[in-house]
């Protein structure tokens, strides 16, 4: 018992909050979980591994501002400590089954996908626990908790076809500095009607001017109909008898609606 007591300070007093587990189990016991009962004060883990037993295992929840990295394929890990070793000296423990839990400080990117192997926990089970037997052991000579930057940590595990680690922070840096009204403004500076036009439709012939035309590129169209006036960000065209500002001529382009024309176009932005 004293073992799991003081393991239990150790997490305790680096802001991780503790959650029973059923004996030679995952299973939380009943009514605690991330969102439920947890474990706040040694005197509480006492009393209840007292109540519970002492062979009942222990998971932690880290707090906000740590993220668990879980490696269920070894080769997986072994490749991520040659391109991350700084990170891979963190507080570290091996599971029953051959895993590895990196624990590090830091604020993954929300959105982050990992390559298969590779998992972001908040949750996870700690030594002295015991699964099938086996018990969680503690990696020698890796006792402190590193905080290198999230982004290069996870680089190398971005499951391919995914938003990247970087992206995935310039998109939530620019979110928090824009509001939804000032990241319309921001797309309206950025880009011009002529350039969403000749991105696609580069074939286009446009006469330029204060209000500037050309053929409509939305229907066939022999004598140019199609004006616009980049200084003002819209265009018209009179044929179709449509009008609009450069997110909608965006959307009509991509076939979608205005929301996800803008989600797009900041996309490209960040």
């Amino acid at each position: 018992m004293s073992t799991k007591i003081d393991r239990a300070k150790f997490w305790l007093d680096n802001g991780f909050q503790l959650l029973p587990c059923q004996v030679n189990s995952k299973n939380l016991v009943y009514g605690f979980g991330q969102y439920r009962s947890k474990i706040s004060d040694l005197k509480s883990a006492s009393a209840w591994w007292d109540k519970i037993g002492a062979t009942a295992n222990m998971a932690v929840l880290a707090p906000e501002d740590f993220y668990i990295l879980d490696f269920d394929i070894p080769d997986v890990y072994t490749k991520w400590v040659h391109v991350s070793p700084a990170a891979a000296g963190s507080y570290t423990e091996r599971t029953p089954r051959g895993g590895t839990h990196v624990f590090l400080r830091g604020v993954p990117p929300v959105g982050s996908v990992l390559v298969d192997g590779a998992e972001i926990k908040r949750i996870v089970l700690v030594s002295p626990s015991v699964v099938d037997g086996k018990e969680y052991k503690i990696v020698p000579d890796h006792s402190e908790f590193s905080s290198p930057d999230p982004v290069e940590v996870l680089s190398s595990l971005s499951a391919i076809g995914h938003a990247s680690p970087n992206f995935l922070r310039a998109d939530q840096t620019r979110r928090r500095a824009y509001p939804a009204g000032s990241r319309i403004n921001e797309i309206k500076i950025y880009y011009s009607i002529s350039h969403v036009l000749k991105l696609y439709r580069p074939e286009i012939k446009i006469k330029i001017g204060d209000w500037s035309t050309c053929a409509c590129p939305f229907h066939e169209d022999r004598k140019p109909s199609f004006a616009f006036c980049d200084r003002l960000g819209i265009w018209t065209c009179h044929a179709c008898n449509v009008r609009g500002d450069v997110i909608n001529l965006y959307a009509r382009f991509e076939a979608v609606n205005v929301q996800e024309a803008i989600s797009r176009m900041w996309a490209v932005m960040a």
